[in-house]
């Protein structure tokens, strides 16, 4: 959970973040609108030159259309002139005259209308192409009512006539099946003789004449007529497609969505076009080109590369800041640490049991400790300053500086980096012994000395008392191995004359001797047996450690060990003695290893309760040491005298059933501890015993100094 401080510190970086971070945003949004701004000023240039190649593109269309309505006109009237110049024209001359400009013009139909002296109009001459020519049908004005209107209106104005557009089934599409009709009246004398009437196919004129829009498909084209001041549509080729009389509802809305047009006027007599070019959306897409999107492009990715880079240099910046300020919280905070630390080290060094003190290259005091004033009563201020001679008795303080110059010209060292122990001099002129051990340092590129100094008075004396009571441990250990070896031959002697005379006594009576009696002597004789071998089992104790007889002691195998123990013991044939592989692979001294195995599978053998049984040998590797294991099957010895069985003459069973001193644990512990190893046992009543012990690798035999 943040605490109030936390959060007003979130706060404020956040804050600071933003603050930092305002400029490459707004380059950012600087360049998108920069660019979004150059996008639609090319975009406008691009639609203001289509928009200019348009209007040449559709004046030029409308000149062309109407110089060939012009041209189509121009022949109509030249027909005209040739009846009104003719006497009279037949029909062969007629048919001579028109048929080139029915082949080289959109004219399908022409024909001589002639007026007879009551005013009724008949088709005299026609000649016909495309589908009015198809079937060679002589036409009769009935079949075009709009021409008929068309004559009448020509008559009565006295001038030539476009009739409105009509529509004629030939068969042929919608498109090609729209016409419009031109009158010119023929006058001779100005008496009206006629009518020549041109038929024009307004499907293949719009639709050739506008050939290029089609191919290109540039734009598209509406045309109208004019109906008084009203313009009705009366064509229209959008999107490639053409049709006649369109809705004029659904031209309005694509007029009014159209980016921009152009318009052209085309006159004829009575008649009047409005020709529209609208662009169509694929023309209109041409300003999408390459070139708006490059500008966009271009300006979108130098914005973002250049907001890129100072929101790099300001993070950069920002990071460096952070770790100056990180740095110096570090620097600030391991000040504040080396601080204590000196303080610490100062107290440590100042509170010190032993003296320390530090010396330039030419031995003059720089520090000293609490202990030094403690050791050699001078305080601190007396002691800074001066030289390191007025520590030292002599012959030293001659020495000194001396042995300074020695060291410097030839770098041999008697006592730097070496400890050893030499002699002070106090305030009081007292002498007494130190050690002392010095060391070089550099700091700053100077030389220094540090000496660690510890009086040794007391130990020294506790070393000489030491060496006095092991002189006299010395001589009390040979004073009782002396006393053993008297003790065991003083009472091995009457011991052996009480079995001597126990033997002849029962070999003179024993014809008188009952089997009670020799029972009894035998028990005698038993007795002193023991009594002998306990003797001899207290001398050996007491010279464990002591006397060793090197020359039978030797290096063999841990399984030659064991067959020379085995050998000794000569072990019951009922009994089977398991040895471990691992013994095979080790080496080690047999004396007196052997008499430990030796003891320990005595006893197990001797204090089985079967006559058959299993003796179990297995060793670790303890790394520095070995451990043993003497595992058996036999009764086990309850936990409550997994103790007493190693201290001396102790036994568990009545030493009438089972034969010894109760000396041969004692004798184990006491070899195993001397050799620096310890004997563990792990038994219970009736489950076997398992004695571990530890035994040093390549041992060396130690005389046991203290032995008692």
């Amino acid at each position: 959970m943040t605490t109030p401080s936390q959060d007003k510190t979130s706060l404020g970086s956040l804050k600071e973040s933003a603050k930092h971070y305002m400029l490459p945003t707004l380059v950012l949004c600087a360049g998108l609108v920069i660019s979004i701004f150059s996008f639609v000023l090319v975009l406008r240039a691009n639609l203001h030159e289509l928009e200019r190649d348009f209007g040449s593109y559709s004046a030029l269309e409308v000149s062309t259309l109407r110089g060939d309505l012009v041209n189509y006109l121009r022949a109509l009237e030249l027909t005209r002139a040739f009846f009104e110049s003719s006497t009279d024209v037949t029909e062969e001359e007629f048919s001579h005259y028109v048929g080139p400009l029915l082949d080289n013009t959109h004219f399908e139909l022409l024909f001589w209308v002639s007026m007879d002296k009551a005013g009724s109009h008949t088709i005299a001459y026609q000649e016909a192409r495309g589908a009015f020519g198809l079937n060679k049908h002589r036409f009769s004005l009935s079949e075009f009512p709009e021409i008929q209107t068309g004559i009448s209106a020509a008559t009565a104005r006295k001038e030539e006539v476009v009739s409105y557009s009509f529509g004629y089934d030939t068969g042929n599409s919608q498109s090609e099946r729209q016409y419009i009709s031109f009158i010119y009246p023929i006058y001779k004398n100005q008496e009206l003789q006629g009518f020549v009437v041109g038929i024009l196919n307004l499907g293949k004129l719009f639709n050739e004449e506008l050939h290029w829009e089609r191919d290109r498909f540039i734009s598209n084209v509406y045309v109208f007529r004019n109906i008084g001041d009203e313009y009705t549509p009366i064509y229209a080729y959008r999107d490639g497609v053409a049709d006649f009389f369109p809705n004029n509802a659904e031209f309005k809305l694509v007029s009014k969505a159209s980016a921009f047009s152009h318009t052209g006027i085309i006159e004829m007599p009575m008649r009047k076009w409005l020709v529209l070019f609208l662009p169509t959306q694929e023309y209109l897409g041409t300003a999408l080109g390459p070139l708006p999107w490059v500008v966009i492009l271009f300006g979108l990715s130098l914005s973002l590369a250049v907001s890129l880079l100072i929101f790099s240099l300001i993070s950069r910046g920002l990071a460096i800041k952070r770790q100056v300020e990180i740095r110096t919280a570090e620097l600030r905070q391991l000040t504040l640490e080396l601080a204590e630390s000196e303080h610490k080290i100062r107290s440590i060094v100042d509170n010190t049991v032993d003296g320390i003190i530090s010396i330039d290259d030419k031995g003059i005091i720089e520090s000293y400790n609490n202990a030094c004033e403690r050791i050699f009563g001078y305080k601190r201020q007396e002691a800074i300053g001066n030289n390191i001679k007025m520590l030292m008795p002599q012959p030293y303080k001659h020495e000194h500086d001396g042995y300074l110059s020695q060291y410097a010209k030839t770098g041999k060292a008697k006592i730097i980096g070496i400890g050893r122990e030499v002699q002070g001099q106090r305030n009081d002129g007292s002498i007494f012994p130190l050690d002392l051990s010095v060391s070089k340092l550099i700091l700053g590129g100077r030389t220094m000395y540090s000496g660690i100094v510890r009086d040794i008075t007391a130990r020294k004396k506790a070393e000489a008392e030491l060496l006095q009571l092991t002189d006299a441990l010395s001589r009390s250990n040979e004073e009782l191995e002396r006393f053993a070896y008297v003790a065991s031959h003083d009472l091995k002697a009457p011991l052996r004359a009480i079995d001597n005379l126990s033997k002849w006594l029962q070999e003179d009576l024993d014809k008188h001797l009952t089997g009670e009696n020799k029972e009894n002597m035998q028990t005698l004789r038993g007795r002193v047996a023991r009594m002998e071998k306990l003797l001899d089992d207290i001398l050996e104790f007491s010279r464990v450690g002591r006397k060793i007889d090197h020359r039978a002691i030797r290096v063999v195998s841990g399984r030659e060990l064991i067959e020379e123990v085995m050998a000794l013991l000569n072990v019951p044939k009922e009994f089977t003695i398991s040895v471990a592989p691992e013994f095979a692979d080790i080496s080690l001294s047999n004396m007196p290893l052997q008499q430990v195995f030796h003891n320990i599978i005595s006893n197990a053998i001797k204090h089985h309760h079967r006559k058959n049984g299993t003796i179990s040998l297995s060793l670790q590797d303890g790394g520095d040491h070995y451990v043993f294991s003497v595992k058996d099957d036999g009764p086990g010895i309850p936990p409550r005298y997994h103790e007493k069985v190693f201290q001396m003459f102790q036994t568990l069973r009545p030493r009438d059933e089972v034969e010894g001193s109760g000396m041969g644990l004692a004798l184990v512990r006491k070899i195993i501890q001397q050799q620096g190893g310890t004997i563990t046992l792990d038994s219970d009543e009736g489950k076997g015993t398992d004695f571990k012990f530890t035994w040093k690798k390549e041992t060396q035999h130690k005389p046991m100094e203290n032995a008692a």
